[in-house]
């Protein structure tokens, strides 16, 4: 056999291949099959550039029923393997309502679907209701609050300002309401007193708008603060000591102190700085109570147990000491 009648041979072939793919290919393209409640994703995206809020704003899943052939459906799924079938939708400004209901078997008979070359016949749901809303920004105030912990300084926050995209409708109401800066007792927990530090929180959505579409700019404020030291003491180079008994004792019974003992020398005391700053000052004015009863009086007492007048909280380091006393009987 010669070279040449080989080589007819071979190109007879690979013709003889080419044309039967063709057709079979041509075929495979024109046999149209109905495909019904394949599960299809999609999500709705804005069809009006930026601005628009839309909800859902996440994946859909959609049981579709279409018409096409092997090659559209194996092309469907590689497309949906790379996520899933936008379908653009955009604001209606002269509707009642936000809310849109999308035909979904007509969105996807205009979405890349229509490339492919497949015909939607129906789908499951047949409508899906989107919220289409266009935010506008407004500058938002930011608040900070403190929680209980008692502060030296007004806290200072920064920024003071922060610009927040809302729902069109939403924006006056918005310009009139604050974030808020909330610091808790746990954030200030390990910071040291009467020093000003900055503590980043995050920024809180006021009741009317925790619900609703909103963005933020930033979702953190630094808030400056200064802890007041919490407790503090003082001491007392003398307390005075106060006979506190009925006016009938008093009129039977005569109660001296030696004249070295009517105050207590270098009392120590602590409890809260306000308290404490209130003894410092003379605000509060302390003292020892001797509380005498009917029956020590007429037992002949010689010493007596004193009692501290304090502001609440506050405390005496160490036990006051029994005194000695002197009784004289009157009638």
């Amino acid at each position: 056999m010669g070279k040449s009648s080989l080589r007819q041979k071979i190109e007879t072939f690979l013709v003889v291949t080419v044309i039967t793919l063709l057709v079979w290919l041509y075929a495979e393209g024109r046999n149209v099959t109905t495909y019904t409640n394949e599960p299809v994703p999609v999500k709705f995206v804005s069809g009006d550039g930026e601005g628009l809020t839309i909800s859902p704003d996440g994946p859909q899943r959609v049981l579709v029923s279409f018409e096409g052939s092997t090659a559209m459906k194996q092309a469907l799924e590689t497309v949906t393997a790379d996520g899933p079938i936008a379908l653009p939708v955009v604001e209606q400004p002269n509707a009642p309502s936000a809310v849109q209901n999308i035909v979904m078997k007509d969105a996807l008979n205009t979405s890349v679907l229509r490339e492919l070359g497949i015909q939607v016949t129906a789908t499951d749901p047949a409508v899906l209701p989107v919220t289409v809303r266009r935010l506008v920004s407004v500058q938002m105030q930011v608040e900070a609050i403190v929680s209980d912990v008692e502060l030296a300084t007004t806290s200072a926050v920064e920024p003071e300002r922060v610009q927040v995209k809302v729902p069109a409708p939403l924006a006056s109401l918005a310009e009139e309401l604050s974030l808020t800066a909330r610091v808790t007792e746990e954030d200030l927990a390990d910071l040291p007193a009467n020093t000003p530090r900055a503590v980043s929180v995050r920024l809180e959505l006021p009741e009317p708008l925790r619900d609703q579409p909103v963005e933020l700019t930033t979702r953190n404020a630094a808030v400056t603060v200064t802890v007041r030291k919490q407790t503090d003491t003082i001491t007392l180079t003398s307390m005075p000591i106060h006979i506190n008994a009925p006016p009938l004792l008093l009129r039977r019974y005569r109660i001296d102190l030696p004249e070295d003992q009517v105050v207590i020398r270098d009392v120590k005391l602590s409890g809260p700085s306000d308290a404490i700053a209130a003894i410092r000052d003379k605000q509060f004015r302390v003292w020892a109570e001797l509380r005498p009863t009917a029956d020590e009086l007429d037992a002949g007492m010689d010493q007596a147990q004193l009692f501290p007048h304090l502001p609440p909280r506050v405390r005496i380091d160490s036990p006051l000491p029994r005194v000695p006393v002197n009784v004289t009987r009157l009638e």
